[in-house]
């Protein structure tokens, strides 16, 4: 499975078969940033944020330009970042409240990042900082 194992081939991103469609890309962008403003906007509101700067903030997010600039595999990571704050967010108040789960929303965007191709935008280095010269 080369493509399986290639590091930005997105082959088992989920909004790949969008791409069978003849405005494939586009489709997979739009949705894209409707999911990243969605997530933001649901994140915002989580936090006590009111409606409207939710709604404002979660547009801006999703149309701040990233995702036209950078219209490459990288992009699809964005999304799993407003989805994995949120999940933690669930989990810290399940654990608050002394209840179990809140797990799966955290699960979903540990995939979709995953899934997204980009492997160093998913996982932390395991290794440490370099730096220009010796220390000392």
């Amino acid at each position: 499975m080369p493509l399986a194992g290639n590091m930005q081939s997105a082959s088992m991103f989920p909004l790949v078969p969008l791409m069978l469609l003849p405005n494939g890309v586009f489709l997979s962008h739009l949705v894209l940033e409707v999911a990243t403003g969605a997530a933001t906007c649901a994140l915002l509101r989580r936090l006590g944020v009111g409606t409207a700067a939710a709604l404002g903030c979660g547009a801006a997010f999703a149309l701040d330009g990233t995702f036209s600039w950078f219209a490459i595999a990288p992009v699809n990571v964005i999304v799993s970042l407003p989805l994995a704050l949120l999940g933690v967010e669930q989990v810290r108040s399940a654990a608050a409240s002394r209840r179990r789960g809140g797990w799966a929303l955290l699960a979903v965007a540990v995939v979709v990042s995953v899934y997204a191709g980009l492997k160093r935008s998913s996982r932390p280095s395991r290794y440490p900082p370099r730096h220009a010269g010796p220390p000392g």
